[in-house]
């Protein structure tokens, strides 16, 4: 079994069990003065080298990312991690204008900024989310389809702090969900 060597007071070493080996995201946080280790095993039918982690616009909260599934937590409260849909997740924006982390999934779009998960827009496009760019408070994609097409079918623009549809073609299937 892989073991991992810590620094915490009376523990010598973390053993991860051999089901999580090559599967898991093992990490070690240090926010201050304050230490902790997380262990994320996703469903054991993702694929490794999708486990990672990213910055979220507040320096005091962390995004983990195991498989297709991400969580959001506080560097300095462990418990504090919940999932966050979007389910598969597909692409991860960050636009440095915006302050905000965008995450895709197959049909929706979630909006991390400053406080934590800020929104979501549940079926934004039949599949495959793609965020073309973010400027002057909006967010402007398309489905992945028509990313070449010169043409206005399953374009959206989306308001950054609201994440309400300003514009989308597939809006009557389309439900903003408040996060915060």
């Amino acid at each position: 079994m892989p073991k991992y060597l810590v620094d915490i007071e009376g523990v010598d070493e973390v053993t991860v069990p051999p089901a999580f080996n090559c599967f898991a995201l093992f990490f070690e946080c240090l926010h201050n003065d304050f230490q902790w280790f997380g262990l994320f095993a996703p469903d054991l039918m993702e694929l490794p080298e999708r486990n990672s982690y990213f910055a979220c616009p507040n320096p005091n909260q962390i995004g983990v990312i195991t498989g297709f599934e991400v969580y959001h937590g506080i560097v300095n409260d462990p418990g504090s991690f919940r999932l966050i849909d979007p389910w598969p997740l597909d692409a991860l924006y960050s636009f440095p204008e915006s302050s905000a982390v965008l995450l895709s999934g197959e049909q929706d779009l979630v909006c991390i900024d400053e406080s934590g998960p800020l929104w979501k827009v549940e079926r934004l496009t039949p599949s495959d989310v793609i965020v073309t760019r973010c400027h002057g408070g909006k967010i402007f994609g398309c489905e992945s389809k028509s990313v070449n097409l010169d043409t206005s079918a399953w374009k959206f623009e989306i308001d950054l702090k609201s994440g309400e549809v300003l514009s989308d073609y597939y809006h009557e299937y389309t439900k903003t969900i408040n996060l915060s």
